[in-house]
């Protein structure tokens, strides 16, 4: 026999809840919207079902019994913990806030530097950045806008694309001043490259890269690794070696003339960039002002 079906109606656990919190028939009956007589006959109703007495009238009030403090404690236990699982399961969005989620790359190199800008126009949202290369559930977790990676196909989601990118070879003026001529992609094989090893950035890979220019030899041992591609981009501004750059991710490094493009030969990766909002929750105003903003921000980006 299921053991769900011997438990008394929810409500009732509930009234007993409620009831031996307070001691008090009438001012439980208060606080859910009941009738005294109504809180009494649910009480009397659940001790008959289990055959035993749960409240003690004397002249000092109502009291539990030994068998009723231990049901009510594990009633108490139980509802509190149903309650704290749903608030957890609700959707977190605040009011005034928009909970953006982006990959580790963007957020740091790309999105980072423009907040600042968007704070400036419009200083009475507050922002919450989660850079993660995880594909986070939006609705399910509380998250208005995602930027993310890919080809724009991520079932129940509003999709609209930002920008491309563009992978061509960077490194500081320094390094290129001071290693052996980058004229040509294979000059690129003597030279000391950086890796970024990663599951998001697998199509950005040297190899992938120098087969699609028409270089089909294996890239050489050494060179240096990172986990994520800010580490890599430092790196290439140190001086370490030469780095894939991400086309719009590194233009304003490249503007600055931390970093200059070696070679002209570009590949143009089929995933973009993305703006993505869940199917399910309807956009709050503060969230289609940052929507709306970023797609201004990117226009440029997509001629």
């Amino acid at each position: 026999m299921d053991p769900l079906r011997s438990l008394p109606p929810s409500r009732t656990l509930v009234v007993l809840e409620v009831a031996g919190r307070l001691l008090n028939f009438s001012a439980a009956g208060r606080q859910l919207g009941m009738s005294q007589a109504a809180v009494s006959k649910q009480i009397q109703s659940l001790e008959a079902g289990l055959g035993i007495k749960l409240f003690v009238r004397s002249n000092r009030g109502l009291t539990l019994t030994t068998a009723g403090r231990r049901l009510h404690q594990a009633v108490s236990f139980g509802l509190n913990h149903i309650v704290d699982a749903m608030q957890e399961a609700r959707p977190r969005f605040q009011e005034g806030r928009v909970t953006i989620t982006t990959t580790i790359a963007l957020a740091s190199v790309w999105l980072m530097p423009r907040i600042a800008k968007f704070r400036a126009e419009h200083p009475a949202i507050d922002l919450r950045v989660i850079a993660t290369d995880a594909l986070l559930d939006l609705s399910g977790e509380g998250i208005d806008v995602g930027l993310r990676y890919g080809l724009g196909r991520w079932g129940a989601i509003n999709a609209q694309k930002l920008f491309g990118i563009e992978l061509f070879p960077v490194c500081s003026p320094a390094f290129l001043a001071a290693t052996p001529p980058i004229r040509a992609v294979p000059d690129l094989l003597t030279t000391k490259l950086l890796h970024v090893d990663e599951p998001n950035s697998t199509d950005a890979d040297w190899s992938v890269w120098m087969r699609a220019v028409g270089l089909g030899r294996g890239i050489p041992s050494g060179g240096m690794h990172f986990n994520n591609y800010p580490l890599l981009i430092q790196a290439a501004v140190n001086g370490q070696g030469v780095a894939l750059g991400w086309g719009h991710l590194v233009e304003d490094l490249i503007k600055s003339g931390a970093l200059v493009q070696c070679l002209p030969t570009t590949l143009l990766l089929k995933p973009a960039f993305f703006l993505v909002t869940s199917d399910s929750v309807h956009l709050r105003p503060e969230v289609a002002t940052f929507c709306d903003w970023m797609v201004a921000e990117t226009e440029r980006l997509r001629e």
